[in-house]
């Protein structure tokens, strides 16, 4: 580790559909900025978790470690991220070593960064605590990012993507963009999920709690040069200039004000 190197471990609040994936492809053209080799690690709440399956292995001193079980043959093909979680999963002590270190040794890098959605709230206020005491630990510095956006949007986005993903079934999709009708009987349909994915987004009192400096983004201002300076200078890195954004004719479909409603 270089002497004076203190670099900062960066986790976000931010749900699903408020961003974080744009967020992450900016921050990643850095060199400054070292993901881990993921975008997600979706790590933490298994690591900290007591409900783990566990195998015991018996480190130096006779102290066990925790490791988790993972499936020898997967049911499907996987895909490359979830080659390497399964890895990370393996051995979590090791890649916890293996993506410190790669910081930690390097003077030019200045951020190791998580930018799994919605960490923070996940493994919950005891979760925070042992992530930045672990951290804290290394020789990192914990920081948070919380992005906000409007509940009803963001879950109607979610909605939206699983749609989009196929989650409804062949030519549900189809369906949608001909008639707004067959989604409102989705959207019906799915109502509970529509006000439980929304409750993510309401949780002040856990923002003056997150005993970590934390950096509050409203979704809506993500996306300006003028704001994404400001987070880089929260992460104490170099200005970079934001990458255009390029939609993809189809990607995405209209939701009329009545459905809002």
């Amino acid at each position: 580790m270089h002497p004076s190197h203190n670099p900062i471990f960066f986790f976000l609040y931010g749900c699903q559909k408020t961003g974080t994936t744009w967020l992450y492809k900016n921050l990643n053209q850095s060199e400054q900025f070292y993901d881990g080799g993921l975008k997600e690690w979706r790590f933490w709440k298994l690591y900290f978790s007591n409900k783990l399956q566990v195998k015991k292995k018996f480190g130096f001193g006779g102290a066990a470690k925790k490791y988790i079980v993972v499936d020898a043959v997967p049911r499907r093909k996987l895909k490359p991220d979830e080659v390497i979680r399964r890895v990370n999963y393996a051995d979590p002590d090791q890649f916890i070593e293996r993506v410190t270190s790669q910081v930690l040794e390097n003077p030019d890098c200045r951020v190791l960064g998580d930018c799994s959605p919605s960490i923070g709230r996940v493994i919950g206020s005891e979760g925070r605590a042992k992530l930045i005491d672990l951290m804290g630990g290394l020789g990192f510095r914990p920081k948070s990012l919380w992005i906000i956006r409007d509940p009803l949007t963001r879950s109607l986005s979610l909605l939206r993507m699983a749609l989009t993903n196929g989650r409804f079934g062949q030519g549900e999709l189809e369906k949608v963009r001909k008639d707004q009708g067959h989604l409102t009987q989705i959207i019906r349909e799915n109502l509970q999920f529509i006000v439980r994915e929304s409750q993510y987004d309401l949780g002040w009192e856990e923002f003056h709690n997150m005993q970590v400096p934390t950096k509050l983004i409203h979704f809506e201002d993500l996306f300006k040069q003028a704001k994404f300076d400001e987070i880089t200078q929260f992460l104490e890195m170099d200005n970079l200039k934001i990458i255009p954004e390029k939609v993809k004719a189809g990607s995405s479909f209209p939701i009329s004000s009545e459905n809002k409603k």
